[in-house]
């Protein structure tokens, strides 16, 4: 679309606005002509259409270590997630729900402090706070240190938040900008799977959004005022790439048998590649199961704390976290305290990999390099140049050996 295009059609958008704004009574979220200071006292009447309630009040446990502190204020990112639970309408049935996912997340994984989200929005729009403003969520790998992680209570999958629960949010992002905790030009990003009715029914962006009520239903309007496009991802500018990553919570991981011992080097100078050696998958379904299999088996029958991989890679494509970005692998021995273990899920001996595969492993590469997870000079391996194995497999193999990093010497 040109420049003019967009130009026009914003004008046209603002007409719409005015028009919309003269007939029908409405409720506009005020976006302040200057941030005010994060920890400064807000006006009651600012905030009297967003219902907060503290930790306190959902009887939250204290979390086990100080929280820290964002590294960049206010949050150039948010993103919008799901509990992947039943919804609540009100503090006595959303209370147990927060305190059962706080419980999980400090449980399953023992480097978290606490329930991994800023913020959780109920059906009925109420915000419980869980990390809040200007704390480092556990939420969004690569990200949590620069963005506000907003989850709506429920599963969304194939059904739409309440309208509530979405005016919640735009109030809640509009007192973030007030604030200085949510910076103005933000980009958001949605669960994948909840990226149907985001795009369609709750569109952010780098730009101003107004929120208007008119009769008995609720009404957004989301009016592009500002330079930018609409679902901006959460990469840097220029870039296309998109990883969907499946979280240990999300394939049903679990806990280690013991606290992850951190990697030597970070970013990693080696990224080495293998095989599960079992059947392939190609489903979300089927492949978080496989993956239980492989952690059951690592555990159990090879009496290791956990997974051995750092993350695998689905026929479907997506991108499963094992221990993650900076954790020690089992993997490739000599070789764990300095890598990152990507492994395909399947036996790639004849067999070969799917295209959403590949194209999920180049994608996840340029990811861990954006993110400072792995050297920008890193080299590509085999699991066979440094095991006595065949994995990752003959034809897998001859794929990575035409990649860019890919290197013959260790």
């Amino acid at each position: 679309m040109s420049t003019f295009t967009k130009n026009i059609s914003y004008v046209f958008l603002s007409i719409i606005f005015i028009v919309v704004f003269i007939e029908v009574d409405c409720t506009v979220i005020r976006w302040p002509r200057e941030r005010v200071n994060l920890f400064a006292t807000v006006d009651d009447s600012f905030i009297k259409d967003v219902k907060f309630v503290n930790r306190t009040e959902w009887k939250a446990l204290e979390p086990k270590e100080p929280f820290e502190k964002l590294d960049v204020i206010p949050a150039p990112y948010v993103m919008i997630y799901h509990t992947e639970t039943e919804t609540c309408f009100y503090l006595k049935a959303c209370a147990p729900i927060l305190q059962r996912l706080q419980a999980e997340h400090i449980m399953s994984y023992p480097e978290d402090l606490d329930i991994g989200f800023n913020f959780f929005i109920s059906g009925d729009g109420s915000v419980y706070v869980g990390r809040g403003w200007d704390t480092v969520g556990d939420h969004t790998l690569g990200l949590n240190r620069q963005s506000i992680g907003i989850a709506l209570i429920g599963t969304f999958y194939d059904k739409s938040p309440s309208a509530n629960q979405i005016s919640a949010v735009i109030n809640l992002i509009d007192i973030g900008i007030f604030l200085g905790a949510i910076d103005l030009k933000f980009k958001y990003h949605s669960h994948p799977q909840m990226s149907l009715f985001i795009n369609s029914d709750f569109k952010l962006g780098n730009t101003a959004i107004m929120h208007i009520c008119s009769f008995s239903l609720l009404i957004t309007l989301l009016i592009t005022l500002t330079r930018g496009e609409l679902n901006a991802t959460i990469f840097p500018e220029g870039d296309n790439s998109n990883v969907t990553f499946v979280s240990r919570h999300e394939w049903g991981a679990r806990p280690p048998e013991g606290p992850p011992e951190r990697l030597n080097i970070i970013p990693v100078p080696y990224v080495i590649i293998s095989h599960t050696a079992s059947e392939s998958c190609f489903t979300q379904v089927d492949c978080v199961q496989r993956v239980r299999m492989i952690q059951t088996m690592h555990i159990e029958g090879n009496g290791w704390d956990d997974i051995g991989y750092n993350f695998l890679i689905g026929g479907d494509g997506r991108v499963y976290v094992a221990r993650g970005w900076d954790a020690v692998g089992a993997h490739s021995f000599g070789f764990n305290h300095k890598s990152i273990g990507v492994s395909f899920i399947g036996t790639f001996n004849k067999e070969t990999p799917t295209e959403q595969q590949i194209t999920a492993l180049e994608n996840f590469l340029d990811f861990g390099m954006k993110t400072s997870n792995i050297d920008l000079d890193y080299k590509l391996l085999g699991h066979r140049q440094v095991s006595e194995t065949l994995s990752p497999g003959d034809t897998l193999f001859g794929i990575i050996k035409t990649m860019d990093h890919w290197s013959e010497r260790l």
